[in-house]
């Protein structure tokens, strides 16, 4: 993977609540590189 990585978080709506999701994204190849989820938008998240 190349070297410029984009993030973002947003949060969506299940049954069983809101949950947030971080992506990380190859700026380059356009690849995602990452994610994770949870119920928390806390630092953990993006750990």
């Amino acid at each position: 993977m190349d070297a410029v990585w984009i993030s973002d978080i947003t949060y969506l709506r299940t049954d069983q609540g809101w949950v947030y999701l971080c992506a990380v994204r190859d700026a380059c190849s356009r690849r995602v590189a990452g994610w994770a989820m949870n119920s928390a938008q806390t630092t953990s998240l993006i750990d």
